[in-house]
C-alpha cells in the first residue's frame, strides 16, 4: 500500500519502513535498499504546490516546488505497484493429487498461471473439467510425467516454460503396499531430489521451492487414531 502525504515523514509501523520520496532519484535508491514490498512510499499530494520546511536546519532555505515532479514520482510508483502483483508462473508438480487440489484452486484464484504436471493425459480430465475457465484462459496448462523417479524427469517442463516458483506435491501413495522402501519412501525420496537438481541445472528462474510432506509421514497407526493430539515435529512414523 502506498500512502500519499504532504509531510516529510520517516517512521516504521510494526517493522514497515515510511520512506518520503521526492524524486525519482530516491525512488530508485529507496527500491535499492529496501524491498519494494516491504516498505511505503510517500510522496506529495498534488494540491501541495510547495512542500514547506519543518526543521530549524532547513528553515532557512528555499521552499522546492514538488508539482512539477508529482507525475512522475507516482508514475514511479504506480509501476513498482504493477510489478509487486504481477502474478507467478508456477509448476505444480503431482496436480492430481489431493493436496495439490487446494493448491491449485488457490493459485488459479490469485491469478497464477499454473503447469500442472500428471502421470498420464487421462489424469488431467476431472481438472480440466473442474477449471475451464482456467483453461481455456491457458491460465492452466499440463505437462505427461509419467515416472518422477527417472532421472531428469521434470527437465522438459521446467526447460518449456519460466516458472518462478515450484510446489512439489508429487509424491506415489496407494494402499496396497507390499515393499514399504521401494514402493514409498525412495520413489518420494527420488522425486524430491531430482526435482531439485532439475531445477539447479535447467530453470535458473525459479526463485522459490515448496515440497510438501503427507500425514502419512507423522501418523503412528499403532497408537489408534488419538482424537485431540497436536502432532508436532517430534511425531514421525515408525
Amino acid at each position: 500500500m502506498d500512502i500519499i502525504s504532504p509531510l516529510p515523514v520517516l517512521a516504521e509501523d510494526n517493522g514497515i519502513p515510511y520512506i518520503f520520496v521526492t524524486s525519482k532519484e530516491e525512488l530508485a535508491r529507496a527500491c535499492l535498499t529496501k524491498r519494494p514490498t516491504s516498505c511505503v512510499l510517500i510522496v506529495p499530494t498534488m494540491p501541495v504546490k510547495k512542500l514547506k520546511k519543518t526543521s530549524e536546519e532547513d528553515a532557512g532555505e528555499k521552499d522546492e516546488d514538488y508539482s512539477e515532479l508529482y507525475e512522475e514520482v507516482v508514475k514511479e510508483v504506480k509501476d513498482l505497484r504493477t510489478s509487486k502483483t504481477k502474478m507467478s508462473t508456477v509448476l505444480l508438480t503431482g496436480a492430481n493429487g489431493f493436496v495439490a487440489a487446494t493448491i491449485l484452486r488457490k493459485l488459479l484464484e490469485r491469478g497464477h498461471t499454473v503447469v500442472g504436471t500428471v502421470r498420464s493425459e487421462s489424469k488431467t480430465k476431472f481438472i480440466r473439467e473442474q477449471h475451464k475457465a482456467a483453461v481455456n484462459a491457458d491460465k492452466l496448462k499440463f505437462a505427461i510425467v509419467e515416472d518422477i523417479t527417472v532421472d531428469g524427469a521434470f527437465d522438459e517442463v521446467l526447460q518449456a516454460h519460466q516458472f518462478d516458483a515450484v510446489l512439489h506435491t508429487s509424491s506415489p501413495f496407494h494402499y496396497n503396499i507390499q515393499d514399504i522402501d521401494k514402493e514409498l519412501l525412495q520413489p518420494a525420496i527420488k522425486g524430491t531430489t531430482g526435482i531439485l537438481d532439475s531445477i539447479h541445472r535447467v530453470a535458473p528462474s525459479v526463485k522459490r521451492v515448496v515440497i510438501t510432506s503427507s500425514f502419512a509421514a507423522i501418523v503412528d497407526r499403532s497408537q489408534g487414531n488419538r482424537p485431540g493430539k497436536i502432532y508436532t515435529e517430534e511425531d514421525w512414523n515408525p
